[in-house]
């Protein structure tokens, strides 16, 4: 899966590396970690840097699970036209449609894929990844980390004397959108154009559906 998201990204004509993420130990056996991806599409300095994350591996699925047919097999439906399959959704078609109509992204942009996103992104954090052997997300334009203590602290004994890392995180994400669901984030919406006749309507089919 991870070599042909990668062939994906470099028919969009973004530059990719695949990093190794080496191995894992489970239930005795020792088990390839999916590869990380990481990737940059454009270099102008007059444009600002945006980091995109994305991960390509799904949730364990059987056709118990109320699906109607194998969720592994991707149908397409007669009647909607719609892709059925876990994990079809896709959001690299803003990139494919910047590319078919020959319209410059906005922004410089940079990428960061993983496969092990249902399993606690194990070792995203490598170094590696971060950096690349090229440091692939310099010039990003906002990079927020946030750290804590180095192991768990029962809040039974340590509340309130040692500082929570979610509190942080909470007001931080309370600063991008309210309890509605409405972006904070001054001017954004500024950029972006009302919904066109034609847009309502393929949001009226998902409505229904």
């Amino acid at each position: 899966m991870g070599n042909w998201l990668n062939g994906e990204l470099n028919e969009l004509g973004i530059e990719t590396m695949l990093v190794d993420l080496g191995t894992h130990e489970m239930q005795g056996q020792t088990l390839q970690l999916a590869a990380a991806i990481i990737g940059r599409l454009g270099s102008d300095p007059a444009k600002k840097t945006v980091l995109m994350y994305g991960h390509y591996d799904v949730q364990p699925a059987l056709k118990t699970d109320d699906w109607k047919m194998d969720p592994f097999t991707l149908v397409v439906d007669e009647d909607s036209g719609r892709l059925i399959g876990c994990g079809s959704t896709a959001g690299l078609n803003v990139l494919e449609a910047h590319k078919n109509l020959g319209i410059a992204m906005p922004a410089n942009l940079r990428f960061c894929f993983e496969g092990m996103e249902e399993n606690g992104s194990e070792r995203l954090d490598e170094e590696e990844v971060k950096n690349g052997k090229d440091r692939w997300f310099d010039g990003v334009d906002c990079i927020i980390k946030i750290t804590g203590p180095g192991q768990d602290l029962h809040s039974g004994l340590f509340g309130r004397t040692v500082h929570e890392p979610m509190t942080d995180l909470i007001k931080l994400v309370s600063k991008l959108v309210d309890h509605n669901g409405d972006i904070l984030i001054p001017g954004i919406d500024d950029m972006v154009p009302p919904h066109d006749e034609e847009e309502l309507c393929v949001l009226r089919l998902f409505i229904e559906i």
